[in-house]
């Protein structure tokens, strides 16, 4: 991801907006950590606030996909390369999505 959105960066000049939905706001946020000066704001959907293995359904997809339990290096690997240093500033909006639609997570704290 971070390779695109550079790419777009140099491609434009301008700074990239991130969406992603549930593990791809995780993805999303992580990437803007990492390069916030390429990152104009990230909107996430329904996305953990951080990627671990209790933290939403991400096991149960993680083993769907790959094969691989979660306690495998593959598993491992994921977590580690999505807990970068703390995030510099980026605009970050996260929105909750409940059973009967799509909401504003402040209601919900």
């Amino acid at each position: 991801m971070d390779e695109q959105i550079k790419r777009v960066f140099d491609r434009t000049g301008e700074k990239v907006s991130l969406v992603g939905w549930s593990l791809g706001g995780v993805m999303a946020r992580n990437a803007a950590r990492r390069i916030p000066d390429k990152v104009r704001n990230v909107i996430t959907l329904g996305s953990p606030f951080e990627a671990t293995a209790n933290s939403s359904s991400i096991s149960r997809i993680f083993r769907f996909v790959s094969g691989h339990d979660i306690k495998s290096d593959a598993f491992q690997d994921l977590i580690t390369y999505n807990h970068p240093p703390p995030p510099e500033p980026v605009p970050t909006t996260a929105t909750l999505i409940t059973p009967i639609g799509v909401r504003h997570a402040r209601p919900s704290f």
